[in-house]
């Protein structure tokens, strides 16, 4: 028997109710600017222009996190990528990461384009 394979070895459990929270430190001023600088069109443009093809999973990932994590910045962040690229950016992961995907697959696209099938509109104006 392996001396670290022992039954006789105590798991001891215990049951907590709450969860202190540990306080965020202290930033000092320049890293306050330097974070403030993510999020900035300039610094999202800057990327846009660095980024090769290999990198635009590993772009997007960051330009999503830069979103989650200051939602008041979101649509500057979204506009740059927009601006830049004039779409092209969005539009290259959508063809090559959603449409070839189990996401994109199976995609009706008579929601898009306004066609209800086998049902009626009816005016009830």
């Amino acid at each position: 028997m392996d001396e670290g394979d022992s039954d006789d070895d105590v798991i001891r459990v215990e049951v907590v109710s709450a969860f202190a929270a540990s306080p965020m430190p202290k930033l000092d001023a320049k890293t306050l600017r330097r974070l403030q600088n993510l999020p900035s069109p300039t610094h999202i443009s800057t990327l846009l222009g660095l980024y090769s093809t290999r990198d635009k999973v590993a772009l997007f990932t960051f330009c999503s996190s830069v979103c989650l994590a200051w939602p008041a910045r979101q649509d500057k962040v979204l506009a740059a990528i927009a601006g830049h690229t004039g779409g092209g950016f969005v539009r290259e992961l959508y063809r090559e990461h959603v449409r070839s995907s189990p996401l994109g697959a199976e995609v009706d696209a008579s929601a898009l384009t306004g066609e209800f099938g086998p049902y009626t509109v009816v005016d009830l104006s």
